[in-house]
């Protein structure tokens, strides 16, 4: 994971759309772009988080604080500060504003705006999962609190606890099982080989790598929001690593996304298949007392970014 590091070199480099333009007093993930596109207002608490997710993903970010620096010297009321994020477009055919508020990467005809088109719809994927991966670091700082979010997850956990069966146990564990790797990578083994006739063996290829980078990705989230799992004794199962996002919930929605997304170009199966299959995988893995709620809810968010991310930059080849 790329550590954030200010990214705003103190000479301007070549041609509008370089970093030198972008507000100053921010960090960016260390990657560098021509055209950018502001996405979202993001809690500075979560920015870190962020620029490190879309850096692994190969997307160049950059966050500063929204208001100028007069305006926050005014406020005396100590309000929270939020940070405008901007990515890098130039994967998704330019797109991105300049300094003078033009297209950073100027073009003629019917190509300059199909590539322009891309940029947009690059830019909103992009925008998405980035929603999603703040909604995760914001559900990873609620829950680990004494808050209100933290005693519903805990009241949750109790009574499906409280109201385990064995029949119910043996289900769960099934269905666990399903989501673990050695049964996920063979089936989307399986997807690419079905998808290789129509699509080529590239292109056939990518479900395993958008899995596999997302699984990476979700560790070292995991290891940076470091949330304990639920006390031992509720333990059916024995888990590894921390608990917040569940991987066999993010695993499960990813392989379902990227399977689906190959076999078909339906917008609503693509939605649906990751929604779902992280319900019933984190709901075996909750009842197994291995996960607290928002552990699944912030797995199938992270894997759903994740998807989006994929989505975006495969834009500019199909």
């Amino acid at each position: 994971m790329t550590a954030p590091v200010v990214s705003r070199p103190a000479e301007h480099t070549s041609g509008p759309g370089r970093l030198w333009w972008l507000p100053a007093g921010g960090q960016g993930n260390g990657l560098d772009d021509d055209a950018w596109a502001p996405v979202l207002q993001v809690s500075q608490q979560i920015v870190p988080i962020l620029l490190s997710v879309l850096g692994g993903a190969g997307v160049p970010a950059y966050a500063a604080p929204a208001r100028p620096v007069t305006a926050r010297l005014r406020d005396t009321g100590q309000r929270p500060e939020s940070s405008q994020l901007q990515v890098g477009t130039s994967a998704y055919g330019g797109g991105g504003s300049g300094p003078d508020g033009r297209d950073a990467r100027p073009g003629a005809g019917d190509g300059a705006a199909r590539r322009q088109r891309m940029a947009l719809t690059g830019a909103r994927q992009i925008s998405g999962a980035a929603l999603c991966f703040a909604a995760v670091a914001v559900l990873a700082a609620r829950a680990g609190d004494d808050g209100s979010l933290a005693r519903a997850d805990r009241m949750a956990f109790e009574r499906v606890w409280a109201r385990r069966s064995q029949a119910g146990i043996a289900v769960a564990r099934a269905v666990s099982a399903v989501a673990e790797p050695v049964v996920a990578y063979p089936v989307l083994a399986m997807t690419g080989a079905l998808a290789a006739p129509r699509t080529g063996w590239r292109k056939a290829c990518m479900p395993c790598l958008v899995v596999a980078g997302g699984a990476a990705a979700r560790r070292l989230a995991s290891q940076l929001m470091a949330r304990p799992r639920p006390p031992a004794e509720a333990w059916l199962i024995t888990p590894e690593g921390f608990s917040l996002p569940s991987k066999h919930t993010t695993l499960a929605a990813l392989t379902a996304g990227a399977c689906v997304r190959t076999l078909t170009s339906r917008t609503s199966a693509a939605r649906s298949a990751p929604l779902l299959a992280a319900a019933v995988v984190g709901a075996s893995r909750v009842y197994l007392g291995v996960h607290w709620p928002t552990d699944v809810i912030a797995g199938w968010l992270f894997a759903d970014g994740w998807l989006l991310l994929a989505g975006s930059r495969t834009l500019s080849t199909t």
